[in-house]
């Protein structure tokens, strides 16, 4: 699942709980755990709403699976989750259903496993529907470079388990995150650090704020001061307090954040796009999204123009197509700016 970061410098609660929804919608992303960045294969089926169902286009637009869904996620893996007289289920991608709607709540499948959550417990299921690691944690993680971060009760601490739900490392953590490039990132007695494959504390506990690793650095925030830094621990972009906040890297660029505005920064550290946006999003396919004077439009990595400000709402591009909100109303657009998905209820 992509790991796309929002820098937002206004209090909107409502709009933002909208983008929320979109974004989520769209790219499926575990709500507690930060994701790895992954590679989301060509043919890909996009939730669209007719009528307050839910059914299925094609890059194209072409409607593939006909609106019959309570809800509804993009999916590129042949199991698609959809949720069906208040309960979720997995289709394929000829809209036959694969997995039984019976789960309160489910994942999309990430690395063969789905978490699904019956009776406030949860637990994982593989892709023909059986359960391969019980119903007992209060949280769970989706998978990623083998492991999962679960909770037992909401009073114990995080651990890591394997695919076969054993306690991996035998340590526990205040809060645990997905691991990235082979690092997790932890946190304990208030302060977040990096922990290895091994369980290895390799960056040890000593920032206040920080990101998961993406294009080989992580940012962080120490001492009142963003910098970021390598596998190691050393600084790449040096702490500074010229920044409000940096966010992720992906394709060679962070957001940051100066005084109210939003712009994007190097790997040196280099202010690349000038901070002349309310919020923006990172890089996505080339082109990031970005709101300016309530608008939101796409802009290329040299900072120009793109795609008009004209959009309540735009999510980043996956394959291709990006979710637009216009008047309450969500469409699809291409990298050109042209709907294959009018916007409808």
């Amino acid at each position: 699942m992509l790991g796309i970061i929002i820098i937002d410098m206004r209090s909107n609660s409502i709009l933002l709980k909208v983008f929320t929804l979109l974004f989520f919608s769209l790219l499926s992303m575990n709500s507690t755990f930060q994701a790895e960045e992954k590679k989301i294969p060509s043919k890909c089926l996009y939730p669209v709403s007719i009528d307050n169902k839910k059914g299925f286009i094609d890059q194209k637009g072409v409607l593939k699976i006909k609106p019959q869904y309570e809800k509804a996620i993009i999916f590129c893996n042949n199991r698609g989750r959809i949720k069906l007289r208040n309960k979720y289920g997995f289709i394929d991608k000829t809209g036959n259903i694969v997995i039984d709607a019976k789960f309160d709540q489910a994942s999309s499948f990430a690395e063969g496993l789905s978490v699904v959550t019956m009776n406030n417990k949860k637990g994982y299921i593989n892709k023909n529907g059986r359960v391969v690691i019980p119903f007992k944690y209060i949280k769970a993680s989706i998978f990623s470079e083998g492991y999962a971060a679960v909770k037992d009760n909401e009073n114990d601490k995080y651990y890591y388990i394997d695919k076969t739900g054993n306690d991996i490392f035998k340590k526990t953590f205040d809060i645990a995150f997905d691991f990235s490039e082979g690092l997790a990132l932890v946190r304990n007695n208030g302060k977040f650090g990096f922990i290895n494959t091994k369980g290895e504390l390799v960056i040890k506990y000593r920032f206040m704020l920080a990101e998961s690793f993406s294009n080989g650095m992580a940012p962080v925030y120490e001492d009142g001061k963003w910098s970021t830094v390598d596998r190691d621990g050393n600084y790449i972009i040096e702490p500074t307090t010229e920044y409000d906040s940096i966010g992720m890297f992906n394709e060679g660029l962070a957001p940051i954040s100066i005084k109210s505005k939003s712009g994007f920064i190097d790997r040196k550290g280099s202010i690349k796009i000038k901070p002349a946006y309310d919020r923006v999003f990172r890089f996505s396919e080339g082109l990031s999204s970005v709101d300016k004077d309530n608008k939101f439009g796409f802009i290329d990595k040299e900072g120009r123009t793109v795609i008009k400000h004209k959009y309540d709402i735009a999510t980043p591009f996956v394959n291709g197509l990006s979710i637009v909100l216009v008047d309450g109303k969500s469409g699809y657009i291409n990298k050109n700016g042209e709907y294959v998905w009018l916007p409808s209820r």
